[in-house]
């Protein structure tokens, strides 16, 4: 897990790169649909898919925060890029919701060329509308993101 720091921002840029010993497109189809979002991704209270157009995905999700702060919800347009067996990717922005910023991506790779291994990459860059104290910040940095991969191996049947 990485930080760096956005200019004019309140919240840092976190990434986190990890392997997956699970293929790409068993990772994708987690990732690619956020009506599946619920269960999977941590904090996630509902998600829906509003719309698809091409490779455009508008979704609603609504995350679970902590007592006693009130949930937060966004809907953002993603991008899906698909070229099979070599890259996946969704990159999204907030268009309204409880956030300043929501904004990030997922990029998957053939780890080494394996096509049984998958690199992730998890970006993220977010900013809400309430006030979020540095140590909750800090300590959502630290359990969730690695909740976030655990969950991705766990629902793709990656291999440990």
């Amino acid at each position: 897990i990485k930080t760096k720091p956005i200019k004019g921002s309140g919240a840092s840029e976190a990434t986190v790169t990890a392997l997956v010993k699970a293929p790409m497109t068993k990772i994708w189809s987690i990732i690619s649909n956020c009506n599946k979002y619920v269960g999977v991704m941590p904090r996630i209270k509902s998600s829906k898919q509003l719309g698809r157009k091409g490779t455009q995905v508008i979704c609603r999700v609504e995350i679970d925060m902590p007592w006693p702060m009130d949930d937060l919800k966004a809907t953002t347009k993603a991008i899906h890029l698909e070229k099979p067996g070599r890259k996946y990717s969704r990159s999204w922005s907030l268009i309204q919701g409880d956030f300043h910023v929501n904004s990030g991506s997922w990029t998957l790779t053939p780890y080494k060329g394996d096509p049984k291994q998958t690199k992730v990459v998890y970006v993220t860059h977010a900013v809400p509308k309430i006030s979020v104290p540095k140590w909750i910040q800090r300590a959502a940095r630290k359990r969730a993101l690695p909740n976030l991969i655990a969950s991705i191996r766990k629902h793709s049947g990656a291999k440990r």
